[in-house]
C-alpha cells in the first residue's frame, strides 16, 4: 500500500522517532530537530554539538578510479581459488 509506505518513511524521520533510533542504534539522526529532544551527553557522543568541525574528520569513501581494470583483477583472484 503506497500510502501506508508514506506514512511509515514520515513517522521514521519524525524528531521523536529519529531521537529513538539514536537512543537504539548510537547513529546519527537524519532529523536534526532529534537533538533538541537528546540529552547534552548524547548530542555530544554522537558529535552534534560541533557537526561542522566532525564532517572535517570524516574520511567519505571515493569511487574506484579505473572500475573496470579493478574488476578484471579481482574477478582473476577469484577465479585463482
Amino acid at each position: 500500500n503506497k500510502e501506508l509506505a508514506y506514512q511509515f518513511l514520515e513517522y521514521m524521520v519524525e524528531a521523536k522517532t529519529q531521537k529513538l533510533v539514536a537512543d537504539v542504534t548510537n547513529y546519527v539522526t537524519a532529523n536534526p530537530q532529534a537533538g533538541s529532544l537528546m540529552s547534552a551527553e548524547q548530542r555530544h557522543n554522537l558529535h552534534l554539538d560541533d557537526v561542522d568541525n566532525y564532517q572535517k574528520r570524516i574520511y567519505f569513501w571515493q569511487d574506484v578510479p579505473r572500475r573496470a581494470k579493478y574488476n578484471e583483477i579481482w574477478n582473476e583472484v577469484k577465479a585463482a581459488q
